[in-house]
């Protein structure tokens, strides 16, 4: 899975939660509170780790001559 789709399947799913609590109130605000913030701190190691790995290949591509297009 890349993580483009990683993070934008965090990023549906934080909004279902969001969605869910406001119409249905599923959970404890305080619980709410941590789950949402779980979410978030997921998504931005998932989009850092997504950036990351993205540069490294990009310079890999221009330190090999092979490898590049």
């Amino acid at each position: 899975m890349s993580f483009s789709r990683a993070a934008f399947g965090l990023l549906v799913l934080g909004a279902g939660v969001f969605i869910a609590q406001i119409w249905f109130e599923i959970l404890r605000p305080e619980i709410f509170a941590k789950t949402l913030v779980t979410l978030g701190i997921v998504l931005a190691l998932v989009l850092i780790w997504g950036f990351v790995q993205r540069e490294n290949r990009e310079s890999a591509k221009l330190r090999d001559p092979e490898r590049r297009e």
